[in-house]
């Protein structure tokens, strides 16, 4: 397999994506490129400063979680760490959402193995 990379794109100026697609692949494209190296890319488009996060490229044989909240996309694999040390030490809250949430869905996924029917 090859590699993956996940964007996030807030709805605010969405009709700016129409206006220059062009213009929006090529700055998709490039994105793509730099976070292989350099990891997370956010780049604007139209009047958005920030219109598009470009998650870290990956291999697509590595499995990753990745958890939207708020205005935010936390990546969760066995080899990023790191990125959930800084939430922890930077926003409490934010990972104890997360985590709350991740131990929600290791309930779910249990419940659904043992035949549990799921609502």
């Amino acid at each position: 397999m090859g590699y993956i990379t996940t964007l996030s794109i807030y709805n605010d100026d969405l009709d700016s994506i129409l206006e220059d697609s062009k213009e929006f692949c090529e700055k998709v494209v490039q994105a793509s490129h730099n976070s292989l190296i350099d990891g997370k890319q956010v780049f604007g488009h139209g009047y958005s400063a920030n219109l598009v996060t470009v998650q870290r490229t990956r291999h697509a044989d590595d499995p990753t979680i990745y958890i939207h909240y708020g205005n935010h996309v936390q990546e969760i694999n066995p080899w990023g760490e790191e990125y959930l040390e800084n939430l922890k030490e930077n926003n409490p809250e934010s990972f104890n959402s997360i985590k709350g949430l991740l131990l929600q869905a290791l309930h779910t996924m249990q419940d659904v193995e043992k035949g549990v029917k799921v609502s």
